[in-house]
């Protein structure tokens, strides 16, 4: 699982057993956002920085995006199931057009639809391993750019696919 911190893996349900079920069940109840992949659920780190962080980005990118009308754009809840069973929260999204079926928005807590752009802002209990993993899963899935936002450098890296040996910083 890429060393995530164990106490961010949650045990109930077992691991292995989870379901995107148990992931909107978390939301509701508790207030607490996880991620999904082998039927395991991992917490997502939070702070209010990370969201003043993506408040930032979110606002720059709707500017753009709406002013073209190119799709719509989530932010630090925006659940989506981006493979079977495979449920990713970037911290920003963006969705072009092109991936809503019909251009219509659906209605389901966590729909299943692959975001063009992933923003994700690092915290403290993000490993190498597990972000490394994580740009894996996303370019599998067919999202086409990651950026990784590193707030303790005040740096921002580019991803074009999976194994770039040298990502663009920005």
């Amino acid at each position: 699982m890429g060393d995530i911190p164990a106490y961010r893996v949650r045990v109930h349900p077992p691991l292995g057993w989870a379901t995107k079920e148990d992931v909107v069940r978390l939301e509701a109840q508790e207030g607490i956002l996880c991620e999904l992949e082998y039927g395991v659920l991992v917490e997502k780190p939070m702070g209010w920085y990370k969201s003043l962080l993506a408040a930032l980005i979110i606002g720059k990118l709707l500017n753009y995006i709406e002013k073209n009308d190119l799709g719509q754009v989530l932010g630090e809840s925006g659940s989506l199931e981006i493979l079977p069973g495979v449920v990713k929260i970037p911290d920003v999204s963006f969705i072009s057009w092109a991936r809503f079926p019909d251009q219509s928005l659906p209605r389901r807590p966590i729909p299943s639809l692959v975001p063009d752009l992933a923003v994700e802002i690092l915290s403290e209990t993000n490993t190498k391993r597990e972000m490394d993993a994580k740009l894996k899963r996303y370019f599998e899935s067919g999202v086409r750019m990651v950026w990784y936002i590193d707030p303790s450098t005040r740096s921002a890296v580019n991803y074009l696919d999976a194994d770039s040996q040298k990502p663009k910083v920005l």
